[in-house]
């Protein structure tokens, strides 16, 4: 049988792919925020709920979500790692702001 938790991470996760489909930010940062109230270690979590936060304009945020990312992504197996080179791009973007980074 599934955890519970694990039911809950699907079931926002979902909610989540819902709120992104209709462009609805704010209510799916606050589903990824939930998610990693659930599974704090989830890298894949972490970068969409940084990448919220960019695209929300809180910068700082972003900044740290997105940092932790690639330094942890390396050594983590799971990870895909294609988006990298995108995720680099974001933060030198972010450093380049003055209180962002």
């Amino acid at each position: 049988p599934t955890p519970p938790r694990l039911i809950l991470v699907r079931l926002l996760n979902n909610l989540k792919q819902i709120y992104l489909s209709r462009a609805e930010l704010e209510p799916a940062l606050a589903a990824a925020e939930r998610i990693l109230l659930l599974i704090p270690e989830s890298l894949p979590h972490l970068r969409d709920r940084g990448l919220l936060y960019y695209q929300l304009g809180r910068w700082q945020q972003a900044c740290q979500d997105l940092k932790r990312y690639l330094k942890q992504a390396p050594f983590h197996p799971e990870i895909n790692r294609s988006d990298e080179h995108l995720i680099r791009e974001i933060v030198e973007r972010l450093e380049s702001h003055p209180d962002s980074c």
